[in-house]
This record gives C-alpha cells, sequence and structure tokens, in this order.
C-alpha cells in the first residue's frame, strides 16, 4: 500500500512538473520575443507593448519556475526552445517588424496570445495541487487580456483599412471596382453606404434649414 501510495505521488508530481515546465519555457521564449521585438519596432506605441509584455512574462517565468523548484522539479527552457506553431509566430512576426506592417503584426500577436492560452487552457484541465492551479489561472487571465486586446486593435485597424479601401473606389468614379468591392464584402460595404446615405441626408437637410428660415421671413414681412 505504501508503495503504490508513493508510486501515485510521484506520478501526479512528475505531471504537475511536465506542465509548469512547458508553460515556463513558453514565457521565457515570449520574454525574448517581445523584448527582439520591442528593438526592432519602429512605431512607439508598440515599442512600449512590447517591453511591457517582455517585463510581464519575465515575471510570469519566475513565478512558474519557484513553482518547479517548490515541487521537486528543475527548469528545462533553453534559449529557443519552442518548436512549431509558437517558432513560426515568433517568425512572422519579426518579418511583419522589419517591414514595418503594423496590421500584420497586430494579427500576429493576437494569434501567438491564443497559442499561449491554449496551453493555459491545456494546462488547467490537468489534475494540479492548488497552489499551482491559482498561479496557472492568474497568468491564465492575464494572456488572456493581452489576446483580446491586440485582437480589438488588429480589428479596428482592419475596419479602417477596408473603409479606406471602399471609400478610394467610391471616388475613383468606377462603378465596376465599386461593384467588386461590395460583392467581396457585402457586411462592411452595406455598413459604410448606410453611414454615407445618413451622412447625405443630414447635409441636405441641414442645407434646407435657412432657406425655409428665410421663406418665414418674408412671408411675415408681406403679411405686415
Amino acid at each position: 500500500m505504501n508503495n503504490t501510495g508513493t508510486t501515485s505521488e510521484t506520478s501526479a508530481g512528475r505531471s504537475t512538473i511536465s506542465v509548469l515546465q512547458d508553460l515556463s519555457a513558453r514565457c521565457h521564449d515570449s520574454e525574448q520575443g517581445y523584448r527582439r521585438s520591442a528593438q526592432d519596432a519602429s512605431d512607439s506605441d508598440l515599442k512600449q507593448q512590447f517591453e511591457q509584455l517582455a517585463n510581464e512574462r519575465s515575471s510570469m517565468a519566475a513565478e512558474l519556475d519557484r513553482l518547479i523548484r517548490e515541487h521537486g522539479g528543475e527548469p528545462t527552457w533553453t534559449s529557443g526552445s519552442l518548436t512549431g506553431a509558437a517558432h513560426r509566430m515568433w517568425v512572422d512576426l519579426r518579418t511583419a517588424l522589419s517591414r514595418n506592417e503594423r496590421q500584420v503584426i497586430l494579427e500576429e500577436v493576437a494569434r501567438g496570445e491564443s497559442a499561449a492560452e491554449q496551453a493555459y487552457d491545456d494546462a488547467l484541465r490537468q489534475d494540479l495541487p492548488d497552489d499551482v492551479r491559482q498561479v496557472i489561472r492568474d497568468q491564465h487571465r492575464r494572456v488572456r487580456e493581452t489576446r483580446n486586446r491586440f485582437r480589438a486593435m488588429a480589428g479596428s485597424g482592419g475596419t479602417m483599412r477596408r473603409t479606406g479601401e471602399l471609400a478610394q473606389r467610391l471616388t475613383s468614379g468606377t462603378g465596376e471596382a465599386v461593384t467588386q468591392y461590395m460583392h467581396e464584402r457585402p457586411f462592411m460595404s452595406g455598413f459604410v453606404m448606410f453611414a454615407l446615405g445618413f451622412l447625405v441626408g443630414a447635409l441636405t437637410v441641414s442645407s434646407m434649414t435657412p432657406d425655409y428660415g428665410s421663406s418665414r421671413r418674408r412671408m411675415s414681412q408681406r403679411f405686415w
């Protein structure tokens, strides 16, 4: 019985350490990735946000490393340890930074944070000690907030880009170009056309108001 209990505890301990080591490696790689991105970014706003994220991930990694040691393990992270999709995200992000493509940069960060959130989701499905679960849950919340922020920024930038594209086609005076755009993006086109219609209507009403007022004054003068 004692041997069985010891084996169960050892197995559970290894599972916990493995989960922590995976998240720790991700945080360390994120720290390095965001620090390099801050150096490469020409956009001052993005540079500041990347520096803040690098500092946050450094703190998160240190917290995870502490838990690994407390539960009898050792951190296994080495520089560039991530492969596959996580590695490609950082490569794509650096490429976008070198071209100063803000929209692509925002989308790549949101994609990378989504992958990190998935790793935290998987970790929280494991049987973890309460102290470990609390730390992972808190870090999961911070990763999700970062993902949501960059996703919103990317969505806003994409909407502005599409609106500008439609405006350019409208002002070009080519009906074929406008028709093609509306066919490609019916929802966005409908929204913009509604807004333009509302604006034209408002301008029309405002332009009629002075004439209406002067007409009333002329009628009043004739009456008296």
